[in-house]
């Protein structure tokens, strides 16, 4: 896939800016689609943060969210976080915002059939970073989106200062 190819080059060439820190995270948590009723989905996922100015980074984002129930659905979201910190790098607590152009790529399965839809999305939210230690800090964050539907995101990470 020539897309996925390009999303790689693009985080590899992001990791690799000199002299800028570099952080990566898992994240867990819960999505919620406003379709005919609201749909509940688990959401797993990762990211790779680089700064590009003193307050401002980008972030690549992949989630994968599920629903398994008499409709089996599953997402996959790449987004592009364009982040503001709005305090200084170093303190423990650092509250954020980010706003993110995306690709959404959705899959539903009603046996014996399966349908499926892809479409650009737009979000934004808050999350707040609590650094544990120099190296490792805890992350909850909430977005507001329009992909393939209206969506709200619940999710905390785990992440790891990967370079200073």
């Amino acid at each position: 896939m020539t897309w996925l190819k390009w999303l790689g080059f693009f985080l590899l060439a992001v990791s690799c800016r000199a002299a800028q820190p570099v952080e990566g995270r898992f994240t867990a948590g819960l999505t919620t689609f406003a379709d005919d009723s609201f749909v509940h989905n688990a959401s797993v996922g990762g990211s790779l943060r680089t700064y590009i100015s003193r307050r401002w980074s980008i972030e690549p984002e992949f989630l994968y969210s599920w629903h398994n129930g008499l409709v089996e659905d599953r997402e996959y979201m790449f987004w592009a976080n364009f982040s503001f910190d709005f305090v200084e790098r170093g303190r423990r607590v650092a509250p954020y915002w980010f706003a993110a152009p995306g690709l959404h790529f959705h899959r539903s399965t009603l046996a014996p059939q399966t349908f499926s839809t892809t479409g650009a999305g737009l979000a934004t939210g808050l999350g707040v970073r609590f650094y544990l230690s120099d190296r490792v800090f805890v992350a909850p964050q909430v977005r507001l989106g329009a992909a393939v539907g209206f969506f709200g995101e619940v999710t905390g990470s785990i992440g790891f200062v990967l370079r200073k």
